[in-house]
C-alpha cells in the first residue's frame, strides 16, 4: 500500500543558502517528484561545523520560501526541536516518521553524499527509513545546476565583495543587515 504523501527533506546547512538551491528547489517543484518538499536546516552539525546562529540560517530559508511562492515548499526547525546535539540524519528521520506515519520520506542529497552513505550513522536504517534522491552536483558529475557554494559566499561576505552572482537578493540583504561571516 502506499503511502499518502511524499515529502522531498532537502536538508543542508544553508550557511548561507546558494543560488545553486534555489535551482536545484525550482526543478524539483515544476519536476512534481514530491507532494511536498521541506527544507530542513541542520541545528547542531554532526561533524561539529561552526555555523551561523540557527535562527538566521532559518531566516534565510523563509526568505528563499517567499521567493518561492509555492505551498509545496516547507521549511521544517524539526532538527531544533529535537535538539540532538550532534544531529544525526538518522535520529532526524526516525522522529519525522514517527510524527508523520502517513508520509513517505525521500532524502534529497548532493551526488557527492552518495559514496559516503555507507558510513553515515545507522546508514542501513537510515535506509529502510527513507529513499534517497541524489542530486547531480557540480563539479562531482555532470549537472545542470550552478557550481556555486556556501564556502565561497562566505569568503565573499568576509571580503565585502558582491554577493549577487551568488545568492538571492534577499539573502544578500540578510548577510549584511546582520554582519554574517565576518570575523
Amino acid at each position: 500500500m502506499s503511502k499518502a504523501k511524499r515529502i522531498g527533506v532537502f536538508g543542508s546547512s544553508f550557511d548561507p543558502p546558494h543560488l545553486g538551491h534555489v535551482a536545484v528547489i525550482e526543478d524539483l517543484l515544476h519536476k512534481k517528484l514530491f507532494d511536498e518538499i521541506w527544507l530542513m536546516p541542520v541545528f547542531k552539525h554532526a561533524f561539529g561545523k561552526k555555523l551561523a546562529p540557527f535562527e538566521e540560517r532559518l531566516a534565510f530559508l523563509k526568505a528563499l520560501q517567499e521567493h518561492i511562492p509555492d505551498p509545496a515548499l516547507k521549511v521544517t526547525s524539526i532538527e531544533k526541536e529535537l535538539n540532538l546535539n550532534p544531529s544525526y540524519t538518522v535520529d532526524v528521520l526516525k522522529a519525522l516518521v514517527q510524527k508523520h506515519p502517513d508520509a513517505a520520506f525521500h532524502l534529497i542529497l548532493g551526488s557527492d553524499c552518495r559514496k559516503d552513505l555507507p558510513k553515515w550513522k545507522d546508514s542501513n536504517t537510515l535506509q529502510q527509513l527513507c529513499d534517497f534522491y541524489f542530486i547531480p552536483r557540480p563539479g562531482h558529475e555532470s549537472s545542470p545546476y550552478p557550481d556555486i557554494s556556501s564556502t565561497q559566499i562566505r569568503k565573499a561576505a568576509q571580503a565585502g565583495q558582491d554577493l549577487s552572482t551568488m545568492t538571492l537578493p534577499e539573502i544578500a540583504r540578510l548577510i549584511a543587515d546582520h554582519k554574517l561571516y565576518r570575523e
